[in-house]
């Protein structure tokens, strides 16, 4: 967690380096000098940022020094404040944020997709299984092509679904719908859990 002083004293100093007025005049000098407070704040940066919903990336001399341990503190300070600043200029934040993003909310057609690749692993693996069993099984091998048919129709509907927002919900529906109805059948409920 990042802490920061604050010193009260200076910062008044600073806004008002001649005191203010109030109905009596008060040297804010000898105020805080004979005031029975200390007047250092310790504050939490993360806790003040979050409550703005602000989240800071920082880049410190010690990280530098961590990867770096030959560097002296002025020149890992360098690397730190100039690496911060190119990180930022060439937006490499918003990369990373995006792929963040992603990996925590993926969009309709990712969803889509992942549960495309589960469900044909799955039936590939039981084919795998029942294709050099007995003659009987020769219907739920059938059933198995069937299946990664209708897997291989839903994924060419969802490869053509838009990377990000999407301004068709039903087709979303429909996809999920059909997938819903290949799961259930595919992977038996005992399965699932």
């Amino acid at each position: 967690m990042t802490q920061i002083t604050l010193e009260l004293d200076q910062l008044i100093e600073q806004k008002y380096p001649c005191g203010f007025h109030v109905p009596v005049h008060i040297d804010l000098g000898d105020f805080l000098e004979f005031a029975d407070d200390d007047w250092r704040f310790d504050i939490s940066l993360e806790e003040v940022l979050a409550d703005q919903k602000v989240a800071v990336l920082t880049f410190t001399a010690a990280d530098v020094r961590e990867r770096r341990p030959d560097l002296t503190e002025e020149q890992a300070w360098e690397v730190a404040r100039i690496g911060r600043d190119d990180f930022v200029r060439e937006r490499c934040h918003l990369d990373f944020l995006e792929c963040t993003a992603d990996g925590l909310f993926p969009s309709v057609k990712r969803q889509a997709l992942d549960r495309v690749y589960r469900l044909k692993f799955s039936v590939r693996e039981r084919l795998s299984i029942t294709e050099g069993a007995h003659p009987e099984s020769r219907e739920s091998t059938d059933r198995l092509h069937q299946w990664l048919h209708e897997l291989a129709g839903i994924e060419r509907i969802a490869r053509k679904l838009p990377d990000r927002i999407t301004g068709d919900p039903a087709a979303e529906g429909a996809i999920a719908a059909a997938l819903d109805d290949l799961e259930s059948a595919i992977i038996p409920n005992e399965m699932k859990a």
